[in-house]
């Protein structure tokens, strides 16, 4: 890792390699959690408790003196129970390579491996304690070992969260990110049960939209009408709310997605020339039926400083060129020339969390 730290006395029986698990309760205190029973980690070793540099509180257990840490043959954590952690020490001195971690400069020449699964849908904080000297990096791979190309993380950071899925096989890679510098490290896991999963879900409750917030929250976001599925209705063409008379809209808008960018579309500006960028979310309106003549007024004033383009479109594509727009002001009036069917879509030019309240007027 490149952050300089203070050189760690790392505990270490026998040479090779010795894998200490350390309880939590030898010098550390976390609240609910408890040891990890030896009996999950049936690969490593026998118990042995006699040696003079494991505290009262602790178990050292020998690991084979000719294991292999690289991928063919990984050292097995077992399955990882939410509410425990454990340390495991090792040493990158003399262990066999593999495929290099993606965040390595001259990595694979020296690779220790670490299996997991966990039990129930978890929060997993890894940590890497070392000598200060040592530059080392962490990849967390699934499902196989050897294959680094799409891992789930690869960081050359002391730590790192990850929420991991039950059922699936994990493995922890850690080497020397120069490939030059090995020596004995601390990996520390600890896991927590996640609140929710996975991490990044959209549901829908009642009139929100809520979001599966790091594992350990719901966040939740109203929607301007109603919510199906995994989205509010007006976040797409597919659903877009109808209007058929004046009626005003609130919500938030983090339940929105972006699906329209309007920039180089024709007419999409207050001046009728092209339009301009607007990555932030919008909210699409169906409006059936307008008729010649028809006095249509859009309010997207917001008390913000996120502006908003409202542009008329006669198709609902994110392609289409636009009817009518109106770039600046927040606010839209126009006449319709044709009648027929349109959308209006409220488009921010950036992304916010801010409330939205909205109104469309039809007249007569």
């Amino acid at each position: 890792m490149r952050r300089a730290k203070p050189a760690v006395s790392i505990r270490y029986v026998r040479w090779p390699l010795l894998v200490c698990l350390f309880w939590l309760g030898c010098g550390d205190t976390a609240d609910n959690f408890t040891p990890w029973p030896v009996s999950t980690h049936p690969d490593v070793g026998a118990i042995d408790v006699s040696e003079a540099d494991c505290c009262a509180s602790q178990d050292c257990i020998d690991a084979p003196a000719k294991l292999s840490l690289a991928c063919d043959q990984p050292n097995a954590l077992g399955l990882l129970v939410a509410g425990q952690a454990m340390r495991v020490s090792a040493n990158l001195l003399d262990q066999p390579g593999g495929p290099s971690s993606s965040c390595a400069i001259e990595g694979g020449r020296s690779q220790v491996a670490f299996r997991f699964q966990v039990d129930a849908p978890s929060r997993l904080d890894f940590e890497i304690v070392h000598a200060a000297e040592l530059d080392l990096v962490m990849e967390l791979r699934e499902h196989r070992c050897d294959e680094a190309a799409g891992a789930l993380f690869c960081t050359d950071a002391e730590d790192q969260v990850y929420f991991a899925e039950a059922g699936k096989d994990y493995f922890l890679i850690v080497e020397s990110r120069d490939g030059q510098s090995p020596g004995p490290f601390e990996l520390r896991v600890s896991a927590r049960g996640a609140l929710c999963a996975p991490a990044g879900q959209w549901s829908c409750e009642a009139t929100s939209r809520v979001q599966c917030f790091g594992g350990q929250e719901q966040r939740s976001f109203q929607c301007a009408t109603s919510c199906t599925g995994d989205s509010c209705a007006g976040d797409s063409c597919e659903n877009a709310i109808e209007v058929t008379s004046s009626t005003s809209f609130s919500g938030q808008s983090a339940a929105y997605t972006s699906a329209f960018d309007f920039s180089d579309k024709p007419g999409c500006t207050s001046s009728g020339i092209s339009g301009l960028t607007t990555l932030g979310q919008d909210l699409v309106f169906f409006l059936p039926g307008l008729l010649a003549g028809q006095k249509l007024f859009v309010d997207a004033l917001t008390n913000d400083t996120n502006d908003n383009l409202i542009a008329v479109l006669d198709t609902c594509s994110a392609q289409a060129g636009c009817v009518a727009a109106a770039s600046i002001g927040n606010q839209l009036r126009w006449q319709v020339e044709r009648g027929g069917d349109y959308y209006v879509i409220i488009d921010k030019t950036t992304s916010t969390a801010r409330d939205f309240h909205y109104r469309i007027e039809i007249d007569p």
